[in-house]
C-alpha cells in the first residue's frame, strides 16, 4: 500500500540511507589498524613488500593471480601497488586492494582498482576510470536502462554466482535516472540482499556500466561476520503500520534558508519538514537509525531560559592585534604559542561575516611533528567563529591516551563530553545560550562510550522557539577532556516572527504522500563497529517499516503559510513528481521535448508544454545552459551584479544568462538581453555555433559553401553554413528562413542534434 496518490519527493532521510547507497569506489574499507602495503611496483609484481598475517588464506601473490580472472586488465595497465586491510567493512575479514595504471611517457590514461577478500578470494570491488580523449563515449548511448539491466544480470551471474539467488533488483537508481545529455552516462544497477522475502538493503551487489555497455564498477557489500535475521512472527500488518505511522509521525516547523533563483541573499521562510524514522515492525515504536526510540516532532531543550549575556555590539573593526588578543583570551593559548599566520577575510554572501583567520605553532613543533591552534574571530564583534587544535602531535596525544602504542584511541564517555561541550558553549556564546539546544536524537544514539578518540557534539539553534534548519554548531571533545575544536554557522540576520500557519497534521499528510512504506530488515548503525575487530561480533537484523521516497532526487518542503510544495534549495513553488505534458503524445518532437522537460529546460504550465509555441530568448538560454551542463545544476551566484539591466537577480533566467555570459555564449556589449523576445533561426545559429566553439571561425564566411536559396538574407552566413553542414539545422524547400521564429519543438530537436554532434566533434588533444 502507498500513502496517498501523489507522485514523489523529499529530502535526504533515514529511508534514503536504507534504500540508497554511495557511488562505487575502489576500496571503501572502514578505518582499521594492522594495514600493510607494498611499495608501487609498476611492472614487477614480485617487488619485496610487507606481508599479511600468516593465517590469511589468500596470499598477496594469489590475489594478483585472481584479479584478471574477474575483469579484463589490458596489457598496457601495469601493477602500481597492493595493500592489505585486516578489517574490510562490513565483512570483518581481511582484503587485498590492488591498483593498476596506464601511463605513457608520463601521461596518465586511466586506472583500475580491485579489492579481493583475503579469506574467500571473492571480488569485493572493482573500479575503472579511463582518461583517453581518443575513445569518447557514444551519444546517444548504445544502452538504455532496459539493456543495462539485462547486461548487469549477466555480470551478476559471472562475478557473484554464489549470491545471485539471494538478491532482488532495487530500483533506487532507476527512479532518479534521466535520459543522458552527453556520453558520460553511467547505469548503476543495484541488487539488495533478500531474506525471508524481506529486503536487507545494507547488503547489496552494485554493478555500474557505461553507455557503451562496458563494466566500469562493481561492489559486493555483504556481511560475512556473525549476522542473524530476526523471525517475522508477530509483525504489524501493512495497514496497522500505516495507521501507526500516521498517528505517531508529525511534520516539524522550521526556519529554512532559501537561495533565490541564482542570486541575492538567502531568505528565511517557515516550512514544514518531515523526519522519517523507522517503525519497529513488532512494537510499533518510532526508531532512529541508531536503533533508539524517538518522539515526533522532536522536542528541544535550550541550554538556558534566558541569555547569559547581551549580544555583543558590532562595528568594532578589530585590528590584527586586537583579534589575536581576543582569540587568546577565548581559547586560552598554551604558553609559548607562536603566531604564524594572520589574514583578514570579508564574506559578501548572505552570511555577511568579516573575520581574522589566525594560526599558532605550539612549542615543540617540528617540520615532521606539527602542533597547531587555528581560530577565526569575527572582526566586528570579537566572537569566536571556529577553532581547532590539530596536527600530528595532537594525534600522538590521543594515541598515548589509549595507554598502549598501536591501539585505538581511548574511549570517550558521551555524558562527560556533553557536559564539557555545554560548559564551553556557555562560555564562548553566552548571548546565544537561550537559543541553542543539543540535538536530542544525537543524545539518544550515544548511549555508550565512543572509541574514536574525539567526539563532536552537535547543537541546534532555535529562533522564536522554532529550530533553524541550517544553523548549528559543533564542539569536539578529545579523550583527554580537551576541547579540540569548535565550528559554527550562526547567521547574524533578522528573522521574521511566525505568522499564521497551516496545521501540522495537514502538512504531515501532504509530506507522507510522497513516500511508500516498506518492510525491511535493518541493523542499527553503531559507529564503534568501525574501530573494533568484528570478525566474531554477532549482529542481528530486525524487521522495520521504512519510509522510502518515491522520488529521492526531489527535495521539497511544505510552505507553512500556504500549504504549497516548494523546492528546498530555491523556495520556488513546485508540484512533486515528474512533470507530464498532456499535449505531447504523438507529436513529431515528443522524444526531444520530453528530454528537455525531464531536465527542467522547458517548463510545463497547466499540464501543457505548448510544443508549437515560439520559444523566447530566455527559455533558449536556459535550455542551452542546462544542455551544456549535462543537467539542471544551477549555481548560487550570491550578490553578483547583473550583466543586463533587463535580467535582474530576481529573474528566473538570471543564473542561466550569467552562466552564458561567463561561457561567452552571449555578446555582453549590449545593455539589454530581451529575455521575453522570440528567438529567430538566425539568432539560434549564432548561439549554437558559439556553444560548439566555432564562432570566430564562422566569422570568415568566405570559407564556407552556404547551401541555401535565401543565402543573401542570412546575416550570419558562416554560422548557418556550419550548422547546415553538420545537420544540426536544416532547410525547408532549400531555404534557411533566418527571420523565422523558432518553436519549442524545433528548439528541442535542434538541441538534441547539437548534443549528438558535440560528442563527435571533440578533438583529441595534440600529442595524444
Amino acid at each position: 500500500m502507498k500513502f496517498g496518490k501523489q507522485a514523489a519527493v523529499l529530502g535526504l532521510t533515514t529511508a534514503m540511507l536504507l534504500s540508497a547507497v554511495p557511488p562505487v569506489l575502489a576500496d571503501k574499507a572502514a578505518p582499521a589498524s594492522d594495514s600493510v602495503s607494498s611499495a608501487p611496483a609498476a611492472s614487477n609484481p614480485g617487488t619485496p613488500a610487507a606481508e599479511a598475517p600468516s593465517d590469511v588464506k589468500i596470499s598477496k601473490e594469489r590475489a594478483i593471480e585472481l584479479a584478471p580472472t574477474f575483469v579484463t586488465i589490458p596489457s598496457d595497465y601495469k601493477l602500481q601497488g597492493i595493500s592489505y586491510n585486516s578489517r574490510q567493512y562490513p565483512n570483518g575479514s581481511g582484503a587485498w586492494s590492488i591498483n593498476y595504471e596506464k601511463r605513457q611517457q608520463d601521461r596518465y590514461f586511466g586506472n583500475i582498482s580491485i579489492t579481493i577478500d583475503a579469506e574467500t578470494g571473492s571480488l569485493l570491488s572493482y573500479y575503472s576510470y579511463e582518461n583517453d580523449p581518443s575513445s569518447p563515449e557514444a551519444f546517444p548511448p548504445k544502452l538504455d536502462w532496459s539493456a543495462a539491466k539485462a547486461s548487469a544480470e549477466q555480470v551478476l551471474g559471472r562475478l557473484a554466482p554464489d549470491l545471485k539467488g539471494q538478491v532482488v533488483y532495487s530500483d533506487d537508481y532507476e527512479k532518479t535516472s534521466k535520459p543522458p545529455l552527453n556520453g558520460q552516462i553511467r547505469y548503476t544497477v543495484k541488487y539488495d540482499r533478500e531474506v525471508n522475502d524481506v529486503r536487507y538493503a545494507q547488503n547489496f551487489i552494485q554493478i555500474t556500466l557505461d553507455g557503451n555497455g562496458k563494466l566500469v564498477g562493481f561492489e559486493r557489500r555483504w556481511d560475512t561476520a556473525l549476522l542473524s535475521f530476526d523471525d517475522l512472527s508477530g509483525l504489524l500488518t501493512q495497514e496497522q503500520a500505516e495507521a501507526a505511522m500516521k498517528q505517531k509521525l508529525s511534520s516539524e516547523l522550521s526556519y529554512l534558508y532559501l537561495n533565490p533563483m541564482g542570486g541575492g541573499s538567502a531568505k528565511p521562510m517557515l516550512g514544514y519538514l518531515l523526519k522519517t524514522p523507522m517503525l519497529d515492525a513488532k512494537t510499533g515504536k518510532l526508531i532512529n537509525e541508531a536503533g533508539k526510540e524517538v518522539t515526533s516532532p522532536t522536542t528541544y531543550e535550550t541550554l538556558t531560559d534566558k541569555p547569559l549575556a547581551a549580544m555583543p555590539a558590532g562595528g568594532r573593526n578589530l585590528t590584527k592585534e586586537q583579534a589575536v588578543a581576543a582569540a587568546a583570551a577565548i581559547i586560552q593559548l598554551p604558553k609559548g604559542a607562536e603566531l604564524t599566520d594572520a589574514s583578514y577575510y570579508e564574506d559578501h554572501s548572505d552570511m555577511g561575516i568579516s573575520s581574522w583567520n589566525l594560526s599558532w605553532k605550539l612549542p615543540g613543533s617540528t617540520e615532521r611533528d606539527s602542533d597547531y591552534y587555528r581560530a577565526s574571530i569575527h572582526s566586528q564583534t570579537g566572537e569566536l567563529l571556529n577553532f581547532s587544535h590539530d596536527g600530528t602531535m595532537m594525534l600522538a596525544k590521543l594515541a598515548m591516551a589509549s595507554g598502549e602504542a598501536g591501539k585505538s584511541p581511548a574511549s570517550i564517555d558521551p555524558k562527560d563530553a556533553t557536559a564539557k561541550a555545554v560548559d564551553y558553549v556557555k562560555t564562548i556564546l553566552p548571548h546565544y545560550s537561550d537559543q541553542l539546544a543539543i540535538d536530542p536524537e544525537w543524545l539518544a544514539s550515544q548511549a555508550s562510550a565512543d572509541p574514536g578518540g574525539m567526539l563532536s557534539i552537535p547543537f541546534k539553534r532555535l529562533v522564536n522557539g522554532i529550530p533553524s534548519d541550517s544553523e548549528s554548531i559543533q564542539v569536539t571533545v578529545a579523550a583527554s577532556g580537551e576541547i579540540a575544536g569548535y565550528w559554527g554557522n550562526l547567521r547574524r540576520i533578522d528573522v521574521p516572527k511566525p505568522g499564521k500557519t497551516i496545521d501540522a497534521k495537514q502538512a504531515t499528510e501532504l509530506l507522507l504522500a510522497q513516500y511508500t512504506l516498506e518492510l525491511r530488515y535493518y541493523v542499527p548503525v553503531d559507529y564503534r563497529f568501525y574501530y573494533e575487530d568484528n570478525s566474531k561480533k554477532a549482529r542481528q537484523a530486525k524487521p522495520y517499516y521504512v519510509l522510502v521516497p518515491k522520488q529521492p532526487d526531489q527535495f521539497v518542503f511544505v510552505d507553512a503559510a500556504t500549504g504549497e510544495f516548494r523546492k528546498r534549495d530555491t523556495g520556488a513553488i513546485t508540484v512533486p513528481g515528474r512533470p507530464a505534458a498532456t499535449d505531447l503524445a504523438g507529436h513529431w518532437a515528443q522524444q526531444e521535448l520530453q528530454l528537455m522537460i525531464d531536465y527542467g529546460a522547458i517548463d510545463v504550465k497547466d499540464g501543457k508544454v505548448s510544443p508549437d509555441q515560439a520559444i523566447t530568448r530566455g527559455e533558449m538560454i536556459k535550455m542551452l545552459v542546462i544542455a551544456r551542463n549535462g543537467g539542471d545544476y544551477m549555481p548560487f551566484l550570491g550578490d553578483r551584479m547583473a550583466s543586463f539591466k533587463d535580467v535582474a537577480a530576481s529573474s528566473p533566467y538570471f543564473s542561466y544568462v550569467e552562466q552564458a555570459v561567463d561561457a561567452n555564449l552571449i555578446d555582453k556589449s549590449e545593455n539589454t538581453f530581451r529575455p521575453e523576445d522570440h528567438m529567430t533561426r538566425d539568432d539560434l545559429a549564432v548561439l549554437l555555433v558559439r556553444a560548439l566553439g566555432y564562432n570566430k571561425l564562422a566569422e570568415h564566411d568566405s570559407l564556407f559553401n552556404l547551401k541555401a536559396a535565401d543565402a543573401a538574407a542570412i546575416k550570419n552566413k558562416g554560422q548557418a553554413a556550419i550548422l547546415l553542414e553538420l545537420g544540426i539545422m536544416t532547410t525547408s524547400d532549400g531555404r534557411f528562413q533566418p527571420a523565422q521564429e523558432v518553436s519549442r519543438a524545433q528548439a528541442a530537436t535542434t538541441f538534441y542534434r547539437y548534443l549528438e554532434q558535440r560528442a563527435m566533434l571533440r578533438d583529441v588533444p595534440i600529442g595524444m
